[in-house]
């Protein structure tokens, strides 16, 4: 018996092996380690087995025949393979075509799964379409349109025959059968054109009505995973929606179906967007932003910045809309028939597409449509009573929309799953306690942040390794509150967490890029934790002197970025490397990185900038800046900046001027404190290239556009701190920007001290209120801190340097006069004979070594080493007028930039 077993286990070792071989279309391989297999007894795992790797041959079989290759070697050994592969399953003709055998024996398979189904439709029965799943998966197109009616219909006589089982297939409930059958195939995401489009088909002939419409719900499934994209689907709603909308009865069914159809046209144009700019990134052609003006667009000037045509405003817009007005649509539809939905309308299936919604709305910084899409989501998981109350209120814990009850109705889940074994539940519970000890954080709570912290690090299957998107989430978290984390933290703790989320940011990276995922909800939340993360850390590990342990991850993380056409991350992630080039002072750099982040923000101003002509002021260099630093290692070639946009005047952005709107550029704050950082890095950029005028002018832009974003100035002073959580809960969301505030409030008062004399009693007072700020949002572990520190006391000992007792210290030696003593003065009536000295100087003692051999006298020696070669020719020049080569950085530059760009 022990025997029989160790057979079976070496058997399925081998069908596993069978299987890689298959897919790398190793048949040669595959089918010497068959005929050396010794046959086992029958068995049903390994049949399941050996029919699945019949099933890929089968679709192997199938390409190559429309390929009209069926006498090649690959196809003779297809031919080949299928025989052994059907002699260890069952016994097949012995014929000429073995592949029409194994299609005979999967049709029969199908047949006998439709007949199961037809039986026991009303019973929980998994097996028979678990069965039916695997042969749609693996069956070639011809048969995986077959659906169970069709394999019914076809082959009644010969079940009748075989079987001998008669039916009468009208007396069963067609509608039921084809309502499980396609959930069982939308479930496992099974491609749409493999089953589900026929089956469609057959209900909507059978009876298009609220099955019908709860059978093109289903197809909700299709915005959960990764199925290919197939935009029938919208076909499908919409003639659904056209039949429904005959009969008034069908209020709810047409609801939930529009709902449905403005998810997938978000998606379709989403798909469309990603399908271009993946093509524009794939032929590394930039589309060209035209000019407004249409006098510029005749200049042969390069007057335009390179750019992706749909990574702007405009595109983003739209894309909104879409996901607005199908949060529209489900408001409405839970308003008037919330019960229904919950009783007859697949709640599983709504509340999974509210997640990913939300997860969408996140990652593109669509933050209303977030909060709607929460509440709602929140609303239908606590009817349900379902665990996923715990990671809805995570997420919008961390969207700062803090609802106290709905963190006791968390709290009360997590005690009722804390020993579940299921990797969602352990995941959504450690994500909620990691954004309840950031809130917790903010809120002075440190001791109940800790223990949160620790709990959710320590739950099972949250590691490195296991879970590296909520490791990397606990790890951003530590890192912005480690002073309060770990009381006195050493250089050492500190650098190994920020070594750690650096090595899990790339490996996370990685994953998304290559790894095949399933759960789209999951793989977009990944994605927001990578790029806030990646943007939180900039900043640290630049300040560390190691902006090359940042900048090729955030160049890389840019074309992630670009790819998922998430335009206000691109944003994020273009202002960071912008922040990197002015602390290095690459400014050519810097000019086109930032020329890239107005004209996505739509703040060019072409007009203005044409009419501008900027007046250079003697050089004085700016005391915040480092001493330039020449690196070969580039993100983005030299001197591709527009000369237009680099003349750029500040032109109030548009949406400041308007009244009660909202609009997405009048909405979204996001996109506002963007321009506002665009606006800065503008103004710094500027000034350190000496155009003071225009950098002043842009600096009062920004801070113009900072006060109407949010009045800071008052509300930061120690006496108006708040004593309760309210004022937190309203203030802190906009914690990741408020460093940005900071940074113009330090580089404004350099620039004040090195440029304009006459406001240098401001500088004291911005410098102070800098470190209010910190303060107040608890920075005092982060770089900024110390920054603004260090321009207090450098304001603390101006006075010292500008005292008058420095003119009694000893002035530099290259301003002392010493022109009266450099010469001694002679009388001419005085003589004066010049006398030798008296010691002599004393020849060295020479140092004994070997003489060097005698050079020999050698003729010179021609080597001929080609016939064609001319006397000329024949021996190299002599050594002496060999010219060395310098060695240019030109090529290491393109080599290394073209690896950061293609990688």
């Amino acid at each position: 018996m022990r025997l029989t077993f160790r057979r079976i286990d070496e058997m399925q070792a081998k069908i596993e092996k069978w299987t890689e071989l298959i897919q790398l279309e190793k048949l040669q391989d595959v089918s010497e380690d068959i005929q050396m297999t010794i046959h086992v007894q029958s068995n049903g795992k390994l049949n399941d087995g050996l029919f699945k790797l019949l099933l890929r041959l089968c679709c192997m079989a199938d390409k190559y025949n429309k390929c009209n290759e069926q006498n090649s070697e690959t196809g003779k050994s297809i031919a080949i393979l299928a025989k052994l592969l059907c002699s260890l399953l069952t016994k097949v003709p012995d014929n000429n075509n073995f592949v029409k055998a194994v299609f005979k024996i999967v049709q029969k398979a199908m047949t006998v799964c439709a007949l199961n189904a037809l039986l026991t439709y009303n019973q929980s029965n998994t097996k028979t379409f678990r069965t039916w799943i695997n042969i749609k998966k693996n069956a070639s197109e011809d048969i995986a349109n077959l659906t169970m009616l069709d394999c019914l219909t076809n082959d009644k006589d010969k079940i009748k025959n075989e079987l001998g089982f008669s039916f009468d297939i009208s007396k069963y409930d067609c509608t039921e059968l084809c309502l499980s059958e396609v959930k069982n195939l939308l479930e496992e995401q099974i491609t749409f054109t493999n089953g589900v489009a026929a089956v469609l088909e057959k209900l909507r002939k059978l009876q298009p009505s609220n099955q019908y419409a709860h059978t093109v719900q289903l197809l909700g499934y299709y915005f959960l995973g990764f199925t290919p994209h197939d935009s029938s689907i919208l076909k499908y709603h919409e003639q659904a929606i056209c039949d429904l909308k005959q009969d008034k009865s069908n209020s709810v069914a047409v609801l939930c179906l529009e709902a449905n159809l403005s998810l997938f046209m978000f998606v379709e144009e989403l798909h469309v967007m990603n399908k271009q700019t993946w093509m524009e990134m794939e032929s590394t052609k930039f589309a060209l932003c035209a000019p407004k003006l249409r006098e510029l667009a005749e200049t042969n000037s390069p007057n335009v910045v390179p750019a992706y045509s749909m990574i702007n405003v405009k595109k983003d817009t739209n894309l909104m809309l879409c996901l607005q007005k199908c949060v529209q649509k489900w408001k409405q539809l839970f308003k008037y028939h919330f019960k229904k939905i919950v009783k007859n309308w697949e709640p599983d299936l709504v509340l999974r597409m509210l997640i990913t919604a939300g997860e969408y709305a996140r990652l593109y910084r669509y933050e209303h449509c977030e909060a709607e899409v929460w509440t709602l989501a929140y609303k239908l998981a606590s009817e349900m009573n379902d665990y996923t109350t715990i990671y809805i209120t995570s997420r919008c814990i961390s969207l700062r929309q803090v609802n106290y009850d709905w963190i006791t109705t968390a709290k009360e889940h997590v005690i009722n799953h804390r020993n579940s074994k299921d990797e969602n539940v352990i995941g959504s519970i450690a994500i909620f306690w990691i954004s309840l000890a950031d809130f917790y954080f903010e809120c002075g709570k440190y001791d109940d942040a800790k223990q949160l912290l620790i709990e959710a690090r320590n739950l099972s299957g949250i590691s490195f390794l296991a879970n590296r998107t909520v490791y990397l989430l606990s790890l951003d978290v530590i890192i912005r509150n480690s002073h309060f984390y770990i009381d006195n933290i050493q250089h050492e703790n500190y650098g190994s967490y920020i070594v750690e989320s650096l090595l899990a940011v790339r490996t996370l990276n990685q994953d998304l890029l290559s790894k095949k995922w399933i759960n789209r909800s999951t793989y977009l939340f990944s994605y927001d934790t990578l790029f806030t993360m990646a943007v939180n850390l900039s900043v640290r590990i630049n300040s560390l002197l190691s902006f090359r342990g940042i900048c090729p991850d955030l160049v890389l993380l840019l074309k992630s970025a670009q790819s998922l056409n998430a335009m206000l991350r691109t944003a994020e992630l273009l202002k960071s490397l912008c922040y990197i080039d002015l602390s290095r002072l690459q400014l050519e750099d810097c000019e086109v990185k930032l020329q890239g982040l107005e004209h996505m923000l739509n703040i060019e101003t072409f007009q203005l900038s044409m009419e501008s002509k900027f007046v250079e002021t003697p050089f004085v260099q700016l005391p915040v800046t480092p001493t330039k630093i020449v690196d070969p290692v580039r993100d983005t070639p030299q001197y591709g900046a527009s000369p237009v946009l680099g003349k750029k005047i500040f032109d109030p952005p548009k949406f400041t001027s308007h009244m009660n709107c909202d609009c997405y550029k009048c909405s979204n704050i996001s996109y506002q404190y963007l321009v506002f950082a665009t606006t800065y890095i503008r103004a710094q950029l500027y000034a350190l290239q000496n155009h003071t005028m225009a950098a002043l002018d842009h600096f009062h832009g920004a801070f113009q556009l900072r006060q109407r974003l949010f009045k800071e100035e008052k509300s930061v002073l120690p006496k108006n701190w708040p004593c309760d959580e309210i004022d937190i809960k309203r203030f802190s969301w906009h914690s990741r920007y408020i460093t940005d505030y900071i940074q113009l409030l330090i580089d404004f008062c350099y620039f004040l001290k090195a440029k304009i004399t006459s406001r240098q009693e401001d500088v004291f007072d911005i410098a102070n209120l800098a470190i209010n700020i910190c303060y107040k949002y608890k920075l005092q572990g982060h770089p900024i801190y110390i920054t603004a520190k260090e321009l207090a006391l450098d304001n603390e000992f101006q006075p010292i340097l500008d005292s008058s007792d420095l003119k009694f210290a000893v002035p530099q030696p290259h301003e002392i006069d010493i022109s009266d003593h450099a010469k001694t003065p002679i009388d001419p009536s005085v003589c004066v004979t010049p006398c030798a000295p008296k010691h002599r100087a004393k020849k060295p003692v020479s140092v004994r070594r070997k003489k060097n051999a005698t050079a020999l006298k050698i003729p010179k020696i021609n080597l001929i080493w080609s016939d064609d070669e001319d006397d000329n020719s024949i021996s190299p020049p002599p050594a002496t007028n060999r010219k060395s080569k310098l060695r240019t950085n030109l090529v290491k530059r393109n080599i290394l930039k073209e690896d950061l760009v293609d990688d």
